[in-house]
């Protein structure tokens, strides 16, 4: 059985009698419409399995665009919590740096910044106060072991607080403060704030 050249496969005939002309032709052209029948089928069986498997890859991309769909939504509602924390956090610290008197200090004890309030306590640029070591303002010199002992405990994300008395032009005055490590994304204190008030 054979179509387009093909051979689909074979018929086997017996017979005590030659078969005439007229016999063997209609036998192939029963044999080839046999073998164009089963290529017929063949072509839809292979239809449907290409359908089959087309269908099935557009649904796992239709799944895999859902699931993409809905990662981007969850990070953009991460990224929109992020940023509303951030605003939270910054008008917080707006806050503090009116309310109190407001520091930053480098891990090393270093100052970094300063706000007003502290200046006008001091009554000294602000120039002359970044780079200077916390506890220079102390109205007794400054021990080093103990400076070392408390920076060691920052530098760990410990907070510590401190009463302090500092040396200004309206005399002595004693400052409650606060010391807070400040943790970047990787998790190591970077800098430390203080928050301080007068007693």
């Amino acid at each position: 059985m054979m179509y387009n050249n093909q051979v689909f496969g074979v018929i086997e005939l017996a017979s005590f009698r030659k078969f005439e002309d007229y016999k063997i032709k209609f036998i192939e052209t029963i044999s080839e419409s046999i073998a164009t029948a089963i290529r017929q089928i063949q072509t839809t069986v292979d239809a449907r399995k290409l359908l089959k498997e087309s269908q099935a890859k557009s649904q796992a991309i239709a799944e895999q665009e859902e699931k993409t769909r809905r990662d981007i939504e969850i990070i953009r509602s991460e990224i929109s919590e992020i940023s509303n924390k951030k605003d939270d956090f910054e008008q917080s610290l707006k806050a503090i740096k009116k309310a109190a008197l407001y520091i930053e200090y480098d891990i090393n004890g270093k100052i970094i910044d300063v706000n007003d309030s502290f200046i006008n306590l001091l009554k000294i640029n602000k120039e002359n106060l970044i780079g200077r070591y916390q506890g220079s303002f102390n109205n007794k010199q400054t021990n080093i072991k103990e400076f070392n002992k408390v920076w060691r405990s920052l530098r760990k994300g410990e907070i510590k607080h401190i009463n302090q008395f500092i040396d200004t032009v309206n005399g002595v005055i004693l400052l409650k403060m606060v010391y807070v490590p400040v943790f970047n994304q990787k998790g190591k204190v970077y800098k430390v704030i203080s928050i301080s008030t007068t007693d």
